[in-house]
């Protein structure tokens, strides 16, 4: 089986478990990049790192909204410091 990766070594984006290819892998099988052989990681931490980080989501998304709202009040005081109508 194949997965998605960033090889450092040679910049390839797949990875394959070396030996044959069981139907549960286990989490310590290694991943190593297909192209130069590279070990990347183990396949638990690769999923690991696959699987949505809710904090993480939570935290993009205030960031996101703090940004956003910065941007509205400058353009609104900008807006005042003009003249113009605001809406």
């Amino acid at each position: 089986m194949y997965y998605p990766i960033s090889c450092t070594r040679c910049g390839h984006d797949l990875a394959s478990t070396p030996g044959p290819v069981t139907a549960q892998p286990n989490d310590w099988e290694e991943l190593n990049c297909t192209e130069c052989g590279e070990f990347h990681a183990t396949l638990g931490a690769w999923e690991e790192q696959q699987t949505p980080d809710r904090l993480r989501f939570l935290n993009k998304s205030r960031s996101l909204m703090m940004a956003m709202r910065r941007e509205h009040d400058a353009l609104i005081e900008q807006q005042h410091t003009k003249g113009e109508r605001v809406a």
